[in-house]
């Protein structure tokens, strides 16, 4: 699936309103400006394999612990991705929401989210889910592909 992402990384991502502080904001314009969508791959934790289940903190820890978040999309990418809304992507996503990692907030009431890519059937969509939410095997983080991790 080449499918052509372009993202403009001077311009800054849309926050819902009520987001308070940006987490990596230093991560908020990295990344490629061009790339082939099929460099995107489908990211699990072990404990999110078959029916396990774990908490998005424990994503985000294991994301930053591992040195694996500098390799996860961000806002920007998701919000290109939507403007885009291919089947073909929208056949990537199925029922799974891909989380944009690189972008977790702290909203007004101090809780932290994090974007994820919904497919709705006939389009692409960004919500927000906070980290206390269990996340399972259909919660998998967007990353490129490419990157190895060696556990410590």
């Amino acid at each position: 699936m080449d499918i052509g992402i372009v993202v403009n990384r001077l311009v800054r991502p849309i926050y819902p309103k009520d987001v308070r502080v940006v987490v990596h904001l230093d991560l908020e314009s990295a990344g490629s400006s061009e790339y082939e969508f099929s460099a995107v791959e489908k990211y699990l934790l072990e404990a999110q394999y078959g029916e396990g289940k774990t908490t998005g903190t424990e994503v985000y820890t294991h994301l930053k612990r591992s040195d694996l978040l500098k390799t996860c999309l961000n806002l920007r990418d998701g919000e290109e991705i939507t403007k885009i809304n291919s089947k073909p992507i929208r056949d990537f996503l199925g029922g799974d929401t891909l989380f944009l990692w690189k972008s977790v907030v702290k909203f007004e009431g101090g809780a932290f989210h994090v974007p994820g890519l919904g497919n709705t059937g006939r389009e692409i969509t960004i919500g927000w889910y906070p980290l206390v939410n269990v996340f399972r095997n259909c919660h998998p983080a967007a990353r490129f592909s490419g990157f190895e991790w060696v556990p410590t």
